[in-house]
């Protein structure tokens, strides 16, 4: 942060905080002078399955200076995400697949710390069983999903069947929530996705919109094993898939309606987002 021992209106803090070159209005972390704007074209990918050669790896394309990623390969699961790392965040994006012919998952990582531990947003299109039943069978449900994944294992065929596994996998996934409405996505049909994470009271929250429609909304889901982390995307057998408009900012207050709906100690632990301009 700016050194600013006499306080006066005109000192240069009022107008960027954290000495970065960017004005407070204008950066996405006016506390952190490592992050000012959406950017992911310094990444990383994870192959979740690197033995197994049925399917090729992930090809990530970014496009639109950091702010859009393409994925273009049927393949093994696998993650890209990019360097910032975030305490509480307010992550979106829109999601669309071009592909007419697959129906499998995609989705956004979050609180990445390894390839064993972070969480997901995933989504398939139709109910399928994993073709390969060893180590254990994984069936997948259309619904979106908000997972934990905690794997004693890491990368491997335990964790490949865990992840294409809607329910809990003990030693590697947990859910957390579900879309009770179990309905898939539509190919080249636009999604916005809107999701919040607050690690300090362990609060994640998930919209999903098409158009001005809302689609699914988790509620105020609580979960205190990840406190933070890397961002990113998830694909798993599925082809032609855009993140685009992607958009992060750090922040660790909330939406009028996400506090109301917490309980009274927990709001005695955050502040109201009074510049909320999406939610």
């Amino acid at each position: 942060l700016v050194h600013n021992p006499s306080q006066r209106s005109n000192d240069p803090c009022l107008n960027d905080i954290d000495n970065d070159g960017i004005d407070n209005f204008l950066d996405n972390c006016p506390n952190n002078s490592l992050i000012a704007k959406t950017d992911f074209r310094t990444f990383q990918q994870v192959d979740l399955d690197p033995v197994e050669a049925s399917q090729a790896d992930p090809i990530w394309v970014i496009k639109n200076g950091g702010a859009e990623i393409t994925q273009t390969e049927n393949s093994d699961p696998g993650l890209f995400f990019g360097n910032d790392v975030f305490g509480g965040v307010d992550f979106e994006g829109t999601f669309y697949i071009e592909d007419t012919r697959d129906d499998d998952y995609a989705g956004v990582v979050f609180s990445y710390q390894s390839n064993a531990r972070f969480y997901m947003m995933q989504w398939k299109k139709r109910y399928q069983r994993y073709w390969l039943s060893s180590p254990f069978v994984a069936e997948g449900e259309p619904a979106i999903t908000l997972k934990r994944v905690d794997s004693k294992t890491g990368p491997g065929d335990a964790l490949r069947n865990a992840l294409w596994h809607t329910g809990s996998i003990p030693d590697q996934t947990e859910l957390l929530w579900t879309d009770p409405r179990n309905v898939g996505w539509e190919d080249n049909v636009a999604y916005r996705w809107q999701l919040i994470h607050r690690p300090q009271i362990g609060l994640i929250r998930l919209r999903v919109l098409k158009g001005a429609t809302l689609v699914a909304d988790s509620g105020n889901i609580f979960d205190n094993e990840i406190k933070g982390g890397r961002l990113g995307a998830f694909v798993f057998s599925q082809e032609d898939v855009i993140w685009s408009n992607l958009g992060y900012r750090c922040n660790d207050e909330v939406p009028q309606n996400v506090y109301d709906d917490l309980t009274a100690d927990l709001q005695k632990k955050v502040d109201i987002d009074h510049s909320w301009n999406w939610w």
